[in-house]
């Protein structure tokens, strides 16, 4: 087919209407001629009417040299064009190759109102290396006690923080049946015939007369039951009622055995009742 007039550079002849039209998005042609636009090479967009290949720019995460290839990790590209990618700021970085932008560092954060990454204050962490990450608060059982990038630290075995965002190693409180002890700055068992019913650093208590605990980091005492007493405290065990008495208490705890009746005798250990009593 022959045509009566030739396209400028950025169009192309549109056989439908019979005119030249601009080139679209991503292509260009850089001849007068009614040839056909050609596409932009990959990772480039141009406006639509564009004159020539040069007016093709390497998308966000992509320098051009030759052609348009990723940025390399540790730097980005946020923008449309053919400049050069930039090394991250200080105290981010970027993971992948072809990044569009950098990503604060563990332990760092962008910060209401600023641009820059800063440092996660006490209590305070980031672990995740995205853009637009926050510092969060320490979970509780654990602490972090100065500000910057380390994460937050565990409390020792058989100690725990009472809330989130604890700032200091004393946040961590022995958990109930274990004290703490200031020798070897762990929370030890208490002892058998012991208890501690709180998340403290105290001390254990004393199981009361007529109370018991047989185990280790025991969290309460268990009473003595019928036919059973304890007098003193700190028990581990209780006694049992001898051949001739009875104790009948129960759940209060019994701190003695009760005499049977006159003329009257319980033969076997550990009555429970007066009516043992024959």
């Amino acid at each position: 087919m022959v045509y009566s007039f030739l396209c400028d550079p950025g169009f192309t002849f549109n056989s439908t209407s019979n005119q030249c039209v601009t080139c679209p998005a991503n292509k260009y042609k850089s001849t007068r001629s009614n040839d056909a636009c050609q596409s932009c090479p990959a990772q480039s967009v141009s406006s639509s009417g564009a004159t020539d290949v040069s007016k093709c720019l390497c998308v966000p995460g992509y320098e051009y040299s030759t052609t348009c290839s990723p940025c390399k990790t540790g730097y980005y590209k946020s923008q449309t064009g053919n400049s050069l990618c930039s090394i991250c700021p200080d105290n981010t970085l970027s993971v992948w190759e072809g990044a569009e932008y950098c990503s604060c560092q563990a332990g760092f954060s962008y910060q209401t109102g600023s641009s820059t990454c800063q440092s996660c204050a006490k209590g305070k962490f980031s672990m995740n290396n995205f853009a637009m990450a926050y510092c969060t608060i320490c979970p509780v059982g654990k602490y972090k006690d100065k500000a910057g990038p380390d994460e937050c630290s565990f409390c020792p075995f058989f100690s725990i923080t009472l809330q989130a965002g604890s700032t200091q190693f004393e946040d961590c409180l022995c958990i109930r049946g274990y004290t703490y002890n200031n020798m070897t700055g762990t929370c030890d068992p208490c002892s058998v015939g012991t208890y501690k019913d709180t998340v403290s650093p105290g001390s254990c208590y004393a199981c009361a007369a007529g109370f018991y605990s047989d185990t280790a980091n025991s969290k309460k005492c268990l009473s003595c039951g019928p036919g059973s007493f304890s007098k003193q405290a700190n028990s581990s065990v209780c006694q049992i009622c001898a051949a001739g008495t009875y104790s009948e208490q129960s759940g209060g705890g019994s701190t003695t055995c009760l005499t049977c009746p006159e003329n009257s005798f319980a033969n076997r250990l550990g009555s429970s009742s007066v009516k043992d009593c024959e």
